[in-house]
């Protein structure tokens, strides 16, 4: 058995140090399952241990040989061939706020196995490090949190905000895009305000803001002057805008997608990878709670199931997965 630490230091050996990788990436994607997905329910069905502990459901082939999906999984085994799945991941957290936590900042909250609120002094999510030490240069926005603030169980999980870096360096975040076609609700373009007055605009608070010289006043307008900034920016390009606009896209597409909003939040994903957002988080459920609710309310199911779990996978969560996330992989490979 090899110790982490050897492991990561280990030299490559035979075909592997001969394969190439697959580069650096431009633009990373997370599709967040908050509650968490059923291991065995969905990626992981062990076909073959005893019936008494295997889950309610079938498994079926994938494209994949040996490699065997849940049955309510049809679309994602059809494009299983462009994934890779890691089934030997876990973790010591026994709550969803604090291991919502965990995963979006790579360490263990203090208070870990409970759900706490967001702390001005929490660790900063992973957009909002990127956006401290590595900026984009082609986007707007270095990081965009689309269909959140997640909550856990009724007040939003700490984890998914700049913490102790300050506002500055919060992630963009998008509440349901699945009602409307522009995503950031404003960044129409005023009529009877062409681009020259708005940049007038921008000058006369850059002024009002020099003019306010005091040192208390200035720390508070700092971090307002970056969202003044990008706020200017958003307006200014058209194709920022475009990158927001759903309506942009086909019908046909958005209704392959879903129209809900795991659905058309998975789909925003894909115009602001092309414009270039460095990294891109879509929560797939803005509440973790996925028991007590009823059929029609589809939007309001997330991946914690308990009493409701097996009636709540097969008929409303496993399908607006399968559905989405397929069309995901689909919808990249096309471009």
């Amino acid at each position: 058995m090899l110790s982490r630490h050897r492991l990561c230091g280990a030299e490559p050996t035979g075909d592997a140090a001969l394969a190439p990788g697959f580069g650096r990436a431009k633009s990373v994607v997370v599709l967040f399952a908050g509650g968490g997905q059923s291991q065995l329910d969905t990626w992981d069905p062990k076909p073959n241990a005893p019936a008494e502990v295997r889950g309610a459901f079938d498994s079926i082939a994938t494209r994949v040989p040996g490699a065997r999906f849940c049955e309510h999984l049809p679309r994602t085994a059809e494009v299983s061939d462009r994934l890779t799945v890691v089934r030997s991941m876990s973790h010591e957290d026994l709550d969803h706020g604090s291991a919502i936590y965990l995963s979006l900042t790579g360490r263990y909250h203090r208070k870990r196995s409970g759900n706490p609120p967001p702390a001005a002094d929490d660790l900063p999510c992973f957009g909002s490090i990127l956006g401290r030490v590595r900026p984009s240069r082609d986007f707007v926005q270095t990081a965009v949190h689309v269909n959140g603030p997640i909550v856990a169980p009724t007040d939003p999980a700490p984890g998914q905000f700049p913490g102790f870096l300050g506002q500055k360096f919060a992630p963009l975040t998008l509440g349901d895009v699945s009602a409307g076609a522009l995503a950031v609700p404003g960044l129409e373009p005023l009529a009877g305000l062409p681009e020259v007055r708005l940049r007038e605009r921008g000058r006369l608070r850059d002024a009002i803001d020099l003019a306010l010289q005091s040192e208390a006043t200035q720390r508070r307008l700092r971090d307002a002057d970056v969202l003044y900034a990008q706020a200017f920016e958003m307006l200014e390009r058209p194709q920022t805008r475009e990158a927001f606009d759903l309506s942009q896209e086909p019908e046909s597409l958005r209704e392959a997608y879903g129209r809900n909003r795991t659905g058309q939040s998975c789909l925003l994903a894909r115009p602001l990878v092309e414009a270039g957002c460095p990294l891109t988080t879509v929560f797939l459920n803005h509440n973790v709670r996925g028991q007590d609710a009823a059929g029609d309310q589809i939007d309001e199911w997330g991946w914690d199931t308990h009493n409701d779990i097996f009636e709540g996978l097969q008929h409303w969560l496993l399908p607006r997965f399968d559905r989405a996330f397929s069309t995901f992989i689909r919808d990249l490979d096309d471009r």
